[in-house]
């Protein structure tokens, strides 16, 4: 063995392990007699430098080691060509680059190819059946071996000696009860729409269970007639009338708490409760308002054209200027992948709100499929669009806005030693205008096809 090919003290320290003497760092025969080849056979083998190049220099050759770093040299030189835009002289690099990368992994081939000793002898000893022993690191307490010979004998043998027992977290009883486990009691809450539709509509204050409302009726309003002298003054007809009643409805609700539930938990449960509560309220009131909607003539609507006959033809004018479109989910989903004749898609940001969406100028509310279902059926659905002015078209008539009680001595709760909360709203919904707003339903609506017949229309655009 070269001199430059000897180990130091640092290459093997690992495998002196507790074995060096604290006045020098000299190792015992014990510890490097795997080095020395005394252990092996009775012909005193001793180890060439492949068989312990591991702990030498990584396992590499010199040659290895040269070629290594003629390749970390191509890269940097490629890396360079590549910036420069000399794409011609990277490619003659990169060829180069990987014939070396060849040579170095035929090396790498060559060293995984090594058997050690003490396999060759024991296969010469035994025959090609026999079982070289491992020696063991079993806690459990049968055979130890020092860190030294464990290690050698790896290095040997090619086999890691695996223990026989472990404690691990896998298994409660080997350790596993003694990992702790983050747990949350914190009430998350999922994001969900409970936007309510009394915002769209006309919310009126009542202080009585029942009353009505007058409300003129939409008749047929002719001119004045020319008056000759001295004749006489003919009469007009008289204004009608319809009485809009409304008859208030309670709605209501009673939560039982368990007192120890909320003696035990640490989490603000009646603040998410009230919270929780509300978005009910926000349910049933679009519930109520949906439901008159509901109830008018539909309209059907199977082009973009037949939108602009509802908001131009179909309502009056002074309600056009205050018109939102409702839909649902699916709905919406249809009509925000229309494009008009230009190929621009129909639905365009509100500049006031980017959030939402304008349908020819109309701002768009969207409600969950849940409170707002398709009709028609799964196969062939009929997705809803609310066109007008709801405020006009639908009155609701509040009494009293849902309010919370709590009691634990009151009503059960004494008894089931138990918090009851009670949630009332009272409340009625009533159609005030029909000619304010259309209900509409599509299938599927095509996009816009430019006219080329028309030679104002520059299809150029």
């Amino acid at each position: 063995m070269k001199q430059k090919n000897l180990l130091n003290l640092d290459d093997i320290q690992f495998f002196a392990g507790g074995g060096m003497s604290k006045k020098k760092n000299l190792l015992n025969l014990d510890d490097i007699q795997f080095f020395a080849g005394g252990g092996m056979s009775k012909k005193k083998k001793l180890l060439s430098l492949g068989d312990i190049q591991f702990f030498a220099g990584g396992g590499m050759s010199k040659k290895e080691r040269e070629l290594r770093q003629a390749l970390a040299e191509k890269r940097t030189e490629i890396e360079a060509m590549t910036d420069e835009g000399k794409m011609e002289d990277a490619k003659k690099l990169l060829a180069e680059a990987q014939l070396i990368k060849e040579q170095i992994q035929t090396y790498e081939d060559v060293r995984n190819m090594q058997v050690s000793y003490e396999q060759e002898e024991q296969k010469e000893q035994k025959g090609p059946e026999a079982k070289i022993q491992q020696p063991t690191d079993d806690i459990a307490g049968k055979e130890v071996k020092n860190h030294v010979q464990l290690f050698a004998s790896a290095i040997k043998t090619g086999e890691v000696p695996r223990p026989l027992a472990a404690m691990k977290e896998g298994v409660d009883e080997d350790g596993g009860l003694i990992v702790p486990q983050d747990i949350s009691t914190k009430i998350n809450e999922k994001r969900r729409q409970f936007d309510t539709l009394a915002n769209l509509v006309d919310v009126i204050p009542v202080s009585t269970n029942t009353g009505s409302r007058v409300l003129e009726k939409l008749a047929e309003i002719t001119p004045l007639v020319n008056l000759e002298e001295l004749a006489d003054i003919e009469e007009l007809e008289n204004p009608k009338f319809e009485n809009i009643k409304y008859n208030i409805k309670d709605y209501a609700g009673i939560l039982v708490l368990s007192n120890d539930l909320l003696a035990d938990t640490q989490e603000a449960l009646l603040q998410y409760l009230s919270n929780w509560l509300a978005k009910k309220s926000a349910v049933t009131r679009n519930t109520l308002i949906l439901e008159q909607l509901g109830s008018l003539a539909k309209t059907t609507v199977s082009k973009q054209d037949d939108i602009k006959d509802i908001l131009n033809v179909k309502l009056d004018p002074a309600i056009n200027a205050t018109t939102q479109v409702v839909t649902n989910q699916s709905g919406f989903n249809v009509l925000d992948k229309l494009k008009d004749a230009f190929g621009r898609y129909l639905l365009q940001p509100n500049p006031t709100d980017p959030t939402k969406k304008l349908l020819f100028g109309k701002p768009v509310s969207v409600i969950s499929d849940k409170y707002l279902p398709n009709g028609g059926s799964k196969t062939t659905p009929k997705y809803p669009l609310i066109i007008g002015d709801l405020k006009e078209a639908v009155k609701l008539f509040d009494r009293q806005q849902y309010s919370i009680l709590a009691t634990s001595v009151g009503g059960k709760a004494f008894y089931r030693n138990s918090t009851d909360l009670r949630i009332i709203e009272r409340e009625d919904v009533v159609l005030w205008d029909t000619d304010a707003v259309v209900y509409a339903e599509f299938s599927s609506i095509k996009d816009a096809v430019p006219n080329t017949e028309d030679p104002s229309v520059d299809l150029g655009e």
